[in-house]
C-alpha cells in the first residue's frame, strides 16, 4: 500500500494547532490504496548548526527540508510526502490532493494563489515524490554549503503547473475550499477570537475534545500561555454556550501570543499586553487582514 507522509511544520508551542489539523485530515481521509501517517516535524532530529538555524525566517522554515531528508531514508519509491504548516484545517480527502499532484506529472508542486489575495505562491503546502525529495534535499545542502542564499533557498520550486489554490486558501473560506490557511499569526483562532473564520476551527477543536488526550493538551497549552485562556470555556460549557464570556474576554486582553514579547516576562508582560493587543488590532484594520508570509 502506498503511504502518504504528512509532515507538519511547527514548534512545541503549536501543539494544539497541530492536533486540530491532524484531526481534520484524519476525519476526511478515505482511501483503499493509500495509508496515512501524520507527524510534527519538530520531533525529527537534525544536526544543523545553531548559527544556521538562526537564519531561518520562522522557527520552522527549515523543517520542510529536514522532512525531505527524512523522506529519502524512510519511504519507498511510490510514496508521497506532503508538507503543511500547522496553522491550517483540511476539509477534503487528502488522497485527492495526491491524485491531483500525480496528474501534474512533476516531482514537486505547490499551490497557486488568487490575484486579489495579493500574495505570492508559497511553500506552506508542498507535495513531492521521491525524486522531488532528492531535489529539495540537494537545494538545502547547497544552502548549508553556502552555495546559495537563504532567499534562493526559499524561492518556490520549479514547476510548470500549480496545485489548485483551494488547497491553500489564505484567510478565505469559500464553498470549494479544501484547506484554509490562517496566515495572520496575530489573529489565528487559538490566539485571538477576532478571526472571521474562527468558527470552523473551534468546531474541529470541540470534536477533538472528545478525546481525553486533547483535553489534556488544551489545559496544558493554556497553562503554558501558548493559546488564549478563553478556550478553556470549551471544556467547561456546552456547545450552545457563548464561546467567550465577558470574564474570559478580559483574560484574553492580558494574553500575549508566544511570538510576541518573548523577551518580556512577569509583571512587565502583564502591563504591556493590553497596549500590544490594541496595536495589533489597529494594524489588522490597516492591512485589512491581508499579509504575506513564507
Amino acid at each position: 500500500m502506498i503511504k502518504i507522509y504528512v509532515g507538519v511544520g511547527c514548534q512545541p508551542e503549536q501543539e494544539l494547532a497541530f492536533h486540530v489539523l491532524k484531526k481534520s485530515i484524519e476525519d476526511n481521509f478515505l482511501s483503499e490504496s493509500h495509508a496515512l501517517k501524520i507527524f510534527p516535524l519538530h520531533e525529527l532530529k537534525n544536526d544543523i548548526n545553531q548559527e544556521i538555524i538562526k537564519k531561518q525566517g520562522t522557527p520552522f522554515s527549515f523543517q520542510r527540508f529536514i522532512f525531505a531528508d527524512w523522506f529519502i531514508h524512510n519511504s519507498s519509491s511510490e510514496d508521497i510526502g506532503i508538507y503543511l504548516d500547522s496553522d491550517m484545517l483540511i476539509f477534503s480527502n487528502i488522497a485527492e490532493l495526491v491524485n491531483i499532484f500525480r496528474n501534474l506529472n512533476q516531482d514537486i508542486a505547490i499551490c497557486d494563489t488568487k490575484k486579489y489575495w495579493q500574495r505570492k505562491q508559497q511553500q506552506a503546502v508542498m507535495v513531492f515524490n521521491s525524486n522531488g525529495a532528492l531535489e529539495i534535499n540537494k537545494k538545502f545542502r547547497n544552502f548549508l554549503d553556502n552555495k546559495i542564499s537563504y532567499e534562493d533557498l526559499m524561492k518556490k520550486p520549479e514547476g510548470e503547473s500549480y496545485l489548485p489554490c483551494t488547497w491553500n486558501s489564505q484567510e478565505e473560506m469559500m464553498k470549494d475550499t479544501n484547506l484554509i490557511h490562517y496566515t495572520d499569526m496575530d489573529f489565528q483562532p487559538w490566539l485571538r477570537k477576532d478571526n472571521i473564520n474562527a468558527g470552523v476551527w473551534l468546531s474541529y477543536l470541540r470534536m477533538s475534545l472528545n478525546d481525553q488526550s486533547t483535553k489534556n493538551i488544551l489545559i496544558s497549552e493554556i497553562a503554558k500561555k501558548h493559546v488564549r485562556p478563553s478556550l478553556l470555556e470549551l471544556l467547561e460549557n456546552p456547545p450552545n454556550y457563548p464561546v467567550t464570556s465577558y470574564l474570559a474576554g478580559i483574560k484574553d486582553v492580558f494574553f500575549v501570543p508566544p511570538h510576541r514579547l518573548k523577551i518580556f516576562r512577569g509583571k512587565i508582560r502583564i502591563f504591556l499586553a493590553p497596549f500590544l493587543n490594541l496595536i495589533i488590532l489597529f494594524t489588522k484594520i490597516l492591512k485589512n487582514n491581508r499579509i504575506n508570509k513564507i
